[in-house]
């Protein structure tokens, strides 16, 4: 069985935020291999969408059966609901996922 993988407004918004950092830090080429990267990631989870490891914050935080996977230091977090995998953060791991979390809130 296929899932469909959907990203959040947030999530796409998270990635906008670090290709544009990664190019104003470091360039065109680093940031387009990125994306592709975290691309293929995220599109991965279409056919394995529980092989992510629980983000343990999320649930101490009260959102539990969030999960996560990685691509290199950043962090995809999602959850599944029937047969669809929601996106909804895209981070770097020395990103306060708390303050993220809060900042998306009040948006």
């Amino acid at each position: 069985m296929s899932f469909q993988v959907k990203v959040t407004p947030g999530a796409a918004n998270d990635l906008d935020e670090i290709l544009t950092w990664i190019r104003e830090n470091d360039s065109d080429h680093a940031a387009r291999q990125v994306f592709n990267n975290l691309v293929k990631s995220i599109e991965s989870l279409a056919k394995f969408p529980h092989r992510g490891r629980p983000a343990r914050e999320l649930a101490e935080w009260g959102a539990p059966g969030y999960r996560e996977i990685r691509y290199a230091s950043f962090r995809i977090l999602y959850h599944v609901e029937g047969d669809t995998v929601f996106v909804r953060f895209i981070v770097h791991e020395r990103r306060d996922l708390l303050d993220l979390l809060e900042r998306r809130l009040l948006e």
